[in-house]
């Protein structure tokens, strides 16, 4: 899943605390609200951070759907 697609997924779900995640990838605070608004690409290592949170907690994201 690339960041594009998962900044979607995270975006769409609207049940994550994003701040939460953040803290739980170790990633700076508000990375992720700034990649959901647009503001700001989500790094490749931010998405493999987000998704490896996700792979421990049992989170299997899926694709957007058109």
């Amino acid at each position: 899943m690339n960041s594009e697609n998962l900044v979607i997924y995270i975006r769409d779900a609207k049940f994550f605390n994003l701040r939460q995640l953040e803290l739980a990838a170790g990633i700076p605070p508000s990375t992720l609200s700034k990649a959901i608004s647009g503001a700001r690409l989500l790094p490749d290592n931010a998405a493999r951070k987000v998704l490896h949170v996700f792979k421990v907690c049992g989170v299997t994201p899926s694709p957007p759907t058109s």
